[in-house]
C-alpha cells in the first residue's frame, strides 16, 4: 500500500466525475446499511459498517470514500472500482472488502489498534453512476477503560483541627473522564477536591479526588468509599478506604464495680485505651505517689492482691505513644468486712423500730382513756339535747 496524500485522494476523486450532479429522482430504491454510532475500546479494532443496498440495474459503484469530519474534512481511505486503496494511515486501516466492482456495495472500515484521537464523526461516501453521491454518517466513540486505586492519607490530629485530605481517589488513563464520588457511614459535612490532568496515553484523562473531613479520632479504622462511574465500567466501581489518623491516647480505667471490701479476693485495674499509634509504654501511681504495697503494675493491668485500708485511694494511670501522654484516675472506696454492712443496716432498723414501739406502749393507756373520756362527753351533751327537745 502506498502511503495516502488528502489532497491528491480529493483529486482523483473528483477528476472524473466533475460533471455529475446530485442524486436526483429514483435513487429512493438505494439505501445504506450502518449504524448512526459505533463503540470500540482503545487498543482493540473495530468496524465502521457501511454497506450499499442498490437494486440490480440502478446503477454502478465507482469508489467509496471515508472522510473524518472537523473544521476540514479529511480525507482517511478510498477504495476504487480498480482494486486501488488509499489509507491515511495504512498499518491501521482496511476495507473488509478487497476491492472490485462487486465488492465495492461495501465499503467497510476497520480501524486497528484504536486510538482515542480516532474518535470523531466520519462520513461514508459512495460515488455512483448515473445517480451521484450517496452519504452516510458514524460517529465512532473510542472509549479508554481507566486504572483505579484508592488510599488512605495518614494524619495527625493537630492542636486546632481543620478539614484536610484524608483519603485519595485516582482514575488513570480515561477516556471520557471518569466521575469519581465518596460515600460515608456517618452524617457528617464532607467535601471533595476533584483535579484533572493528562493520562499517559494521548486523549486520556486521569481524574483525581481528595476527600476533605475535620479529623477526629473516632474515625481511625473505619471505612470510607470511593465510587468511579465511567462508560467503560458495566457498574460503578466501588473502593474501600481505611482511614489512617493518628492521635494521643485516649484513656479510662474499668474494672472498679464500687463494692470493694476489706479482705475480699484478688481485682484488677484495667487501663483501656484508644490510640494510633500503639502505647509505648503505660505507669501506674497515686494521687499519694507510690502504689500499695498490695498492687502490682502489669502494664496495661494493675493487679491487687488484696484489699485493704491502702487501697482506698485514687488511682492514676499513664500512657504515652509517639504523640503525647494521657492519663485517667479511679477513686477506690473500700468498704468495710463482707456482712458488716448488713449488720449495720439490722442495727439502724432496731434503733427505728424501737422508739415506735415504746411510744406505742406507753401512749396507748392515754389514748384509751382519751377516747372513753370522749364519748363520755359526747353521751351527755346528746342526752341534755334531747331533754331540752322534749321539754
Amino acid at each position: 500500500m502506498e502511503q495516502f496524500s488528502p489532497k491528491l485522494g480529493l483529486w482523483l476523486l473528483y477528476l472524473p466525475w466533475l460533471a455529475w450532479r446530485p442524486p436526483r429522482a429514483g435513487t429512493e430504491d438505494v439505501s445504506v446499511q450502518s449504524l448512526p454510532v459505533v463503540r470500540g475500546y482503545q487498543g482493540a479494532n473495530v468496524t465502521l459498517l457501511c454497506r450499499l443496498q442498490l437494486p440490480q440495474g440502478h446503477g454502478q459503484v465507482a469508489q467509496v470514500q471515508w472522510q473524518l469530519q472537523g473544521d476540514t474534512p479529511t480525507s482517511v481511505a478510498i477504495m476504487r472500482s480498480t482494486g486501488e486503496t488509499h489509507f491515511s494511515n495504512p498499518k491501521r486501516m482496511a476495507f473488509q472488502t478487497s476491492g472490485t466492482a462487486t465488492e465495492l456495495l461495501d465499503g467497510s472500515l476497520v480501524l486497528r489498534e484504536l486510538r482515542v484521537q480516532d474518535e470523531g464523526n466520519y462520513t461514508c461516501e459512495f460515488v455512483m453512476f448515473p445517480q451521484g453521491t450517496l452519504k452516510y454518517h458514524v460517529w465512532l466513540q473510542v472509549l479508554a477503560q481507566p486504572q483505579v486505586q484508592a488510599l488512605a492519607l495518614p494524619v495527625d490530629i493537630p492542636l486546632n483541627p481543620v478539614p484536610v485530605p484524608l483519603a485519595l481517589c485516582n482514575t488513570i488513563g480515561g477516556h471520557p473522564p471518569s466521575n469519581v464520588s465518596w460515600s460515608l457511614p456517618w452524617n457528617i459535612s464532607q467535601k471533595a477536591k476533584t483535579s484533572q490532568g493528562p493520562g499517559p496515553l494521548p486523549g486520556t484523562d486521569n481524574v483525581n479526588s481528595s476527600l476533605i473531613l475535620i479529623p477526629q479520632s473516632w474515625m481511625d479504622g473505619k471505612n470510607v468509599t470511593c465510587r468511579v462511574e465511567h462508560e467503560s465500567f458495566q457498574e460503578p466501581r466501588e473502593l474501600l478506604v481505611t482511614l489512617n489518623i493518628s492521635y494521643p491516647p485516649e484513656v479510662s480505667i474499668l474494672g472498679y464495680d464500687d463494692n470493694w471490701h476489706l479482705r475480699g479476693n484478688e481485682v484488677t485495674l484495667n487501663c483501656d485505651v484508644r490510640s494510633n499509634p500503639e502505647p509505648t509504654s503505660y505507669v501506674w501511681n497515686t494521687t499519694a505517689g507510690s502504689l500499695p504495697p498490695s498492687a502490682v503494675d502489669q502494664g496495661h493491668q494493675l493487679l491487687i492482691r488484696s484489699v485493704d485500708k491502702l487501697v482506698n485511694t485514687t488511682f492514676i494511670c499513664s500512657v504515652t505513644n509517639t504523640l503525647g501522654t494521657r492519663v485517667a484516675k479511679k477513686t477506690i472506696q473500700v468498704k468495710g468486712k463482707p456482712g458488716e454492712e448488713s449488720a449495720s443496716f439490722n442495727k439502724l432498723w432496731l434503733w427505728l423500730i424501737i422508739p415506735v414501739l415504746l411510744l406505742l406502749v406507753i401512749g396507748c393507756p392515754f389514748w384509751k382513756r382519751y377516747i372513753i373520756r370522749c364519748r363520755s362527753v359526747n353521751c351527755n351533751r346528746a342526752t341534755a339535747n334531747r331533754r331540752s327537745a322534749n321539754g
